[in-house]
């Protein structure tokens, strides 16, 4: 947890980090709009649990995205520059997966494993990056793959 609150102090003083963070908020609001739209679409399909979606697609992403030798409050705060930049691109996966699923009518299930899909295939082409690592900061650099 030390290394955690030393990582994410560097983090917040490294300029590249921070905008690169900001860059990731609107992406996330798009994303998060999308989930909304999503849970409404699920809770009219008799979904009882369906306000879990934001926390089961961030959960779904991550598991994708990085390898995760911690728990972290708010995996974001600890990622590199060039997670981030993941993460952003896989928030637009996962709108546009949740928007397409929606357009087509598709069952609410069907939806999120159109989402969880879309988000897997890209991590199997970016590769995962470990996260938790703080002496080598090479994996925040180039992802680390994970063969199945």
């Amino acid at each position: 947890m030390k290394m955690a609150l030393i990582r994410i102090a560097s983090n917040r003083t490294n300029k590249e980090w921070q905008r690169v963070r900001d860059e990731g908020v609107i992406p996330r609001r798009i994303e998060t709009d999308s989930i909304k739209r999503f849970i409404e679409y699920a809770t009219e399909q008799g979904s009882q649990s369906a306000e879990k979606y934001y926390m089961a697609l961030s959960k779904m992403e991550n598991k994708h995205l990085f390898l995760v030798e911690k728990k972290y409050p708010n995996l974001r705060n600890v990622l590199g520059v060039a997670e981030l930049d993941t993460v952003k691109q896989a928030d637009h996966i996962v709108a546009k997966a949740l928007n397409d699923g929606i357009e087509l009518k598709l069952p609410y299930k069907d939806i999120y494993k159109l989402a969880s899909d879309r988000v897997k295939m890209f991590a199997e082409i970016r590769g995962q990056s470990v996260i938790g690592m703080l002496e080598d900061k090479t994996t925040s650099q180039q992802p680390a793959t994970q063969e199945n």
